[in-house]
């Protein structure tokens, strides 16, 4: 099998579609990118529904992140529910796979999502995945901030034939400075990967290649 990782982004920023997008075709990469609002952000801080729709239309996968970034117990259902509804309302089919807001792995989502028919959820789990041995529900990554170590670490997992995924937000981030990773930083390590030969997809190529097999 060819060495493998899964690309993600959070947040819907804007320059998802605007600088991230040419650069993944450019280099032949798919990747999944995780939709979601904050109530108290400007609705410049996130895609457009024409946006989101040409993400969608060039291949790239569109994810549920809940549509208020709200993971709580008792608005779980309806923040999974609301934000398939809104990218329906747009033309973009249900989501297979979901990013837990925040990071880390709920079981009361889990369940949820299992019997909506998502088929994966990706945590901020920082490991490799194994099929077999690891639930889909909670599929690892590496949460890259600029140059803080974490590419590094997925790309060693890819390299030596394990599974991962590595997080972005915003190319750059100026709703949410602590995350953000600079364009040429960005720039470089898509490139590191691509010279590496290493596979690019979206975590949803990831299991239904797998349930094909």
């Amino acid at each position: 099998m060819q060495k493998t990782i899964v690309l993600t982004f959070d947040d819907a920023v804007p320059n998802h579609c605007d600088a991230v997008a040419p650069l993944l075709l450019e280099l032949g990469f798919g990747a999944t990118f995780y939709i979601c609002s904050f109530p108290d952000a400007p609705e410049s801080a996130f895609m457009t529904p024409a946006q989101l729709k040409s993400l969608d239309e060039q291949g790239f996968e569109i994810g549920n992140h809940t549509l208020n970034h709200n993971i709580a117990p008792e608005a779980a259902e309806s923040e999974i529910i609301r934000l398939e509804e809104k990218l329906a309302a747009i033309g973009i089919s249900r989501p297979v796979t979901f990013a837990y807001p925040g990071g880390p792995y709920r079981q009361y989502a889990a369940d949820m999502l299992k019997a909506r028919g998502y088929l994966a959820a990706r945590t901020t789990e920082q490991h490799d995945f194994v099929f077999g041995r690891d639930d889909p529900m909670r599929f690892p990554s590496f949460s890259v901030v600029g140059n803080n170590g974490a590419f590094e670490q997925g790309l060693a997992i890819a390299l030596s034939g394990g599974l991962t995924s590595l997080v972005y937000h915003g190319v750059p981030d100026f709703l949410h400075p602590w995350v953000d990773t600079p364009p040429e930083i960005f720039t470089d390590q898509m490139h590191r990967l691509s010279a590496a030969k290493i596979k690019v997809i979206a975590l949803r190529t990831l299991f239904e290649t797998s349930q094909s097999l």
